[in-house]
């Protein structure tokens, strides 16, 4: 959705500015509410799924690493081109791939903890902590990309 607007923005000289911000509100709206979804899901999974023994966590903890450092490198990419060239797509996919990259550093830090300790009645509640971690912050950055920065979409009216 993002890039389709993105797109659309900068091939068109001619879109009034209102409808560019409206275009780049939806872009936010639905990065930030799959961000919120996400998060929720990852939520209840983790508080509702049972606590049985789980299989080997090597093939999650070598996606969560590759993960970092690819998710990493395009959130310096986007916040890289919007410093150069400020746009509303390419600060919102700064911040999704932000998070994602905090996520999956959250992810390799608790996979390897159940890695080193898979036996330890411990590793159940890092693995919890890091999954409720997780959920949090991917709920809150995505009602801050939803609200918009300096809040571009506001929840009240100013008279």
């Amino acid at each position: 959705m993002s890039w389709i607007v993105f797109r659309i923005v900068n091939k068109k000289d001619e879109l009034d500015a209102a409808y560019k911000d409206k275009l780049e509100r939806t872009a936010n709206i639905c990065v930030g509410a799959a961000m919120c979804l996400s998060g929720a899901a990852m939520l209840f999974i983790a508080l509702f799924s049972p606590g049985s023994k789980k299989g080997n966590v090597i093939p999650g903890l070598v996606i969560a690493v590759l993960g970092v450092i690819t998710n990493t490198w395009f959130w310096l990419r986007y916040r890289r081109l919007n410093r150069e060239k400020p746009n509303a797509i390419l600060a919102v996919q700064s911040r999704l791939y932000c998070a994602k990259a905090a996520v999956d550093a959250c992810v390799t830090a608790s996979l390897t903890f159940v890695a080193v300790a898979p036996a330890k009645p411990v590793a159940w509640y890092v693995d919890l902590l890091g999954s409720v971690i997780v959920a949090f912050y991917l709920i809150i950055n995505g009602v801050i990309t939803i609200r918009g920065k300096n809040n571009v979409m506001n929840w009240k009216q100013t008279p």
